[in-house]
């Protein structure tokens, strides 16, 4: 995937400590091929990657909207956000962000898994309860891409990381201080 080898040349200089990577739906794909990407390319591990309302890399998308008219598309998102349902009303707000949801889906939608190895570093997934998008068990398909899994259910839909930040950040953290080596942190 040309855009993570390029996320992972932008990041390098950045990798001197200790990191975590987190991908959100698209971002969850991508995530998973820059931490590919470090691990087979430059022998850099994050201490762990978050793959938060995606399903597993060799899952093809069921249900593609990159393509749909403007109207199907702003239907498609209403479905997928109903935890912020005024948030598609403003039609100026909508011209200058469809391109940019288009140009997003179309990555994660048109994504083809290659064969390779999983990942080194352990993967904890996160998905919201009732999110119609991603099932539980297409967040559980991630178990054999990763050298330890954690499953994480949030109350919301695909947007759980916004109506449940508290708890999405809570779990960062957490996961993230009980894998840094005991002499980094307090």
């Amino acid at each position: 995937m040309p855009l993570a080898k390029a996320v992972c040349e932008g990041i390098l200089p950045y990798l001197d400590r200790p990191f975590a990577i987190f991908g959100h739906s698209m971002g969850g794909r991508l995530g998973f091929e820059v931490c590919r990407d470090l691990e087979s390319r430059f022998g850099i591990h994050p201490l762990m990657f978050f793959a938060a309302g995606t399903t597993s890399p060799e899952t093809p998308e069921s249900n593609p909207a990159h393509d749909l008219p403007d109207d199907a598309l702003i239907a498609r998102l209403r479905s997928m956000n109903q935890s912020r349902p005024g948030a598609l009303d403003h039609p100026e707000l909508l011209q200058m962000i469809i391109p940019l949801l288009r140009a997003d889906l179309s990555v994660s939608e048109t994504y083809v898994y290659k064969p390779g190895p999983g990942l080194m570093c352990p993967v904890v997934v996160m998905g919201g309860i009732s999110d119609l998008e991603t099932t539980r068990e297409g967040l559980e398909g991630w178990k054999k891409y990763a050298g330890s899994f954690k499953l994480k259910m949030f109350p919301g839909d695909h947007f759980f990381i916004n109506t449940a930040k508290t708890q999405v950040l809570n779990t960062l953290l957490e996961e993230m201080r009980a894998a840094l080596p005991q002499k980094v942190h307090p």
